[in-house]
């Protein structure tokens, strides 16, 4: 019990270092995390809707690339941050007297303070749109829960690696930029080939983006997608616990 205080605590403690250190030295500060989506999302809506003349039917379509966004920055950001933690912190890791795992942890937590803000000007911007806001907008956040558990798993993964293999790191970036392609935040699933779905299957953050257009847009939810997705958080984040715990026993030894 002392040991998970002890956990508590210090996640609790680097999270606050993180958001501080993030937004002090900003002139708007967290209204960034507001901006950043959206200013992605009227520009990729521009382009595409004009250029591409990609539509969504029913839906505006910065709205539609609006929640892909929302969802994959946290997944992106997440990942990026928490692969490179260890090495960040070589100097806590060599002396560590506290759980490591609070170091990959807390970059999940800071940047889900991040996602809050975020989906606030989405339900603001779905209000302005004329959307009726619904009670299964709850719904939103079991499916966001089971990304977060997804993510660190992949998390505990990668920053294990990294102090072993530094070029984990940038391994990582590479997959992010390729993963981003291989996952419909831009595009609706329908463009996509009958051929060529089965990779789209295959991709849990994809079955995340696709559930929340789902539950905020349509009020629904696909059961058995969302019982996919449980399975594989949870999977991977049990992969993620003893992997980490099995690495980080040399940590102080390489890093």
């Amino acid at each position: 019990m002392d040991n998970f205080g002890q956990f508590v605590s210090t996640t609790r403690n680097f999270v606050k270092r993180d958001l501080k250190v993030r937004y002090s030295q900003s002139i708007l500060g967290p209204i960034w995390v507001v901006l950043h989506p959206l200013l992605l999302s009227i520009v990729t809506a521009i382009i595409f809707s004009l250029a591409f003349k990609t539509k969504v039917s029913d839906v505006p379509y910065y709205i539609f690339v609006l929640i892909g966004y929302l969802n994959w920055g946290f997944f992106n950001q997440s990942v990026r941050e928490s692969t490179g933690v260890l090495i960040a912190n070589r100097n806590l890791v060599v002396n560590a007297n506290f759980p490591l795992e609070s170091l990959v942890v807390s970059k999940q937590l800071s940047r889900l303070v991040d996602w809050f803000m975020g989906l606030g000007i989405v339900i603001l911007w779905l209000s302005l749109s004329g959307f009726k806001l619904h009670w299964f907008l709850f719904a939103y956040l079991f499916v966001v829960f089971f990304q977060l558990l997804f993510q660190l798993g992949l998390s505990l993964v990668s920053a294990a690696l990294n102090v072993y293999y530094r070029d984990t790191f940038y391994a990582i970036e590479v997959a992010l930029n390729l993963w981003f392609y291989l996952t419909p935040i831009i595009y609706p699933l329908t463009i996509v080939p009958e051929k060529f779905r089965w990779l789209i299957a295959l991709n849990p953050i994809a079955r995340v983006i696709i559930l929340s257009r789902q539950i905020i847009l349509e009020k629904y939810i696909d059961v058995g997608s969302l019982v996919n997705l449980t399975i594989t958080a949870m999977i991977c984040l049990l992969i993620g616990i003893f992997t980490f715990r099995k690495l980080k026993l040399k940590f102080a030894d390489v890093i």
